[in-house]
């Protein structure tokens, strides 16, 4: 590594055989590890309002583990090269478990920052752990980030296989989901703050809800669109096959339809209807009633109700179902 670099000039070069890529876990605090090597060379010149960059690295051997995901991503190789004010990525590709996630694009670059960008991102089968209470397939993915207009575009796809969440909870932990998205404080990079979304989120009766409260089968069709900096969730949740807990008793599911529609809350607009067959054994013969449960509203303050066949009260409804 030898050269200038000064504000009125730059000339400096840097030939790099072989760089731990831990030299940077510092810089990011939500990767629990970070590895692989890096090396190649790189020569800077210009001025610093002009920088002329040209050169080229690779990757090898990169490893990841976040910490919200329980696998580490393995095996990732990249491949860059720089001409002026350009870098072209011919390879880039990573594992984890037996699936594999591959891209390649370009971007264009000023002093100012990043001015332009074509990058597309796909994979195959991908399995892996969510904090340790969701399993997570995804069956394909496909993701573009381009140019839009004075704007930039991340779109695409991502098709969920099966995926189960199993974390216990109890209702109140709901209610944090529904409040207020909030705004981005961090000073983002200037394209960042300019990327828009597109992005379809689907998985056809294969998502599942499988815990303390719920064991249902989920149909998907959501989409994340807004910004970076405040981001929308649309679209809608189904199911018409699993059940529902509700006073120690197991409702089977009738119907089950969840509309994201808020722009600024998660808050969707929740219609949830669900059976129980219950004998009271009070009078001298058995009498069995068909208890149903309705859930109405928006998630923040739904509302429950409950009938009977035969009619009950309320009161009475609750009554047989805590003590038959």
């Amino acid at each position: 590594t030898e050269g200038v670099i000064s504000a009125a000039r730059l000339d400096f070069v840097a030939q790099i055989d072989s760089l731990d890529l831990d030299i940077f876990s510092p810089f990011t605090p939500d990767i629990d590890s970070l590895g692989g090597v890096l090396f190649g060379s790189v020569s800077l010149s210009g001025t610093a309002a002009d920088p002329v960059i040209d050169g080229r690295i690779e990757a090898s051997g990169v490893m990841v583990k976040h910490s919200m995901i329980d696998q580490p991503f393995t095996d990732g190789r990249m491949v860059a090269s720089f001409t002026r004010d350009e870098a072209v990525i011919d390879t880039m590709s990573i594992h984890i478990e037996e699936g594999e996630i591959g891209g390649n694009g370009r971007l264009a670059f000023d002093s100012s920052g990043i001015t332009d960008i074509d990058m597309r991102l796909r994979s195959g089968p991908l399995e892996f752990t969510v904090l340790e209470n969701t399993e997570v397939r995804i069956d394909g993915l496909s993701l573009e980030y381009r140019p839009d207009g004075e704007y930039f575009l991340l779109t695409g796809a991502v098709d969920f296989g099966e995926t189960r969440y199993k974390e216990d909870f109890e209702l109140t932990a709901v209610l944090p989901w529904t409040q207020e998205v909030q705004q981005v404080e961090t000073e983002l990079p200037v394209f960042l703050a300019r990327t828009r979304m597109d992005i379809r989120l689907t998985g056809s009766d294969s998502l599942w809800i499988d815990n303390n409260l719920a064991h249902l089968r989920v149909d998907a069709e959501l989409q994340i669109g807004g910004f970076l900096t405040r981001p929308q969730l649309g679209g809608r949740l189904s199911t018409e096959e699993g059940y529902v807990l509700y006073l120690d008793r197991k409702f089977e599911v009738t119907e089950g339809v969840a509309f994201f529609t808020d722009p600024v809350q998660i808050n969707p607009d929740v219609t949830l209807a669900a059976e129980s067959e219950v004998t009271s054994y009070e009078e001298a013969e058995p009498t069995h009633y068909q208890i149903t449960l309705t859930v109405t509203g928006r998630l923040q303050s739904p509302t429950v109700e409950l009938t009977s066949d035969p009619p009950l009260s309320r009161a009475d409804i609750v009554s047989v179902l805590t003590l038959g």
